[in-house]
């Protein structure tokens, strides 16, 4: 029973690897950005926010230039963190509180064209807590660094989709969920 034990934890590592490989997850890298996104400037509400620094840092990673001043922009027109008040629920044993990140940007062109359609984007996390437990002052900003980072994932997918895959300008825009 002894070597069953010690065998069982490496072998559900193994098995784990090979299901997340076999599905097509991975990490955003180089190899992965189009050669029409070479450069991106970002246009947002607050440059200096969490979410916006995230977003320069990771197209930065992918090798995309933001510092500049002329080609296809990357403008939130929006966002919003929000955490609404607790829902009781089993008898007034626990809460829940949900926080939101949202995000309605677009891809526009050199010109100021919309390339996209305004698309709304979003990211929530429900933290339930127990009775006489309530968010410390941190809660809120690890919260919003936290739907920061799943965001920016998000949004660098799609622009990622979009430039690989650019509508025809005949065809109009395509719609995203």
């Amino acid at each position: 029973m002894k070597h069953f034990k010690r065998f069982l934890l490496p072998a559900v590592g193994v098995i784990l690897s090979l299901c997340l490989s076999a599905c097509g997850y991975h990490y955003l890298k180089s190899s992965d950005k189009p050669a029409s996104l070479a450069t991106l400037s970002i246009n947002t509400p607050n440059n200096d926010s969490y979410f916006s620094v995230t977003l320069k840092r990771k197209l930065n990673a992918l090798g995309v230039n933001t510092d500049v001043q002329k080609g296809p922009e990357l403008s939130i027109k929006t966002l919003t963190f929000t955490h609404p008040q607790p829902v009781l629920f089993n008898s007034g044993v626990s809460h829940t509180v949900l926080y939101s990140l949202k995000a309605s940007w677009q891809l526009l062109d050199a010109k100021g064209k919309p390339l996209t359609p305004l698309t709304v984007t979003q990211q929530s996390i429900p933290i339930i807590h127990n009775a006489n437990q309530f968010d410390t002052p941190s809660m809120q900003p690890l919260t919003y660094h936290a739907l920061s980072k799943r965001l920016v994932e998000l949004m660098m997918y799609r622009i990622i989709a979009y430039f690989s895959h650019p509508p025809h300008k005949e065809a109009g825009h395509a719609t995203q969920s």
